[in-house]
């Protein structure tokens, strides 16, 4: 399906599944959604989540023990310093322009799921 916005026509293109296996996806804001619904996703299609940020130390150990991550930040910002991400993965509450800009400065990708 191709979307049409003005002047530009974006057809957005499924990743070639062969490539998953390489890609390295970072989480920011990994909380029971993403926990849930995301990692399950992700994990079915192949793709490795290597990293996630969050304020909340309780949730980072969760994803330590469920999902075997051992690169985890309280600090997003350290997180996409830190680590050589291919795409990040921003599912958090606030506003997310920001931490969009900084995603796509550092990995190249980014993928929101809330407006902001």
């Amino acid at each position: 399906m191709a979307l049409n916005f003005g002047e530009l026509a974006y057809q957005p293109r499924w990743p070639n599944p062969k490539r998953w296996k390489d890609m390295r996806d970072g989480l920011i804001g990994p909380g029971n959604i993403a926990q849930s619904a995301h990692l399950p996703a992700y994990q079915k299609l192949g793709l490795k989540v290597v990293a996630a940020a969050d304020v909340n130390p309780a949730i980072l150990e969760r994803m330590r023990r469920r999902w075997g991550i051992e690169a985890l930040s309280t600090d997003y910002h350290a997180m996409l310093a830190k680590e050589r991400l291919d795409v990040v993965d921003i599912t958090v509450h606030e506003r997310w322009s920001d931490m969009k800009l900084d995603a796509v400065r550092a990995a190249g990708a980014a993928g929101t799921q809330r407006p902001g």
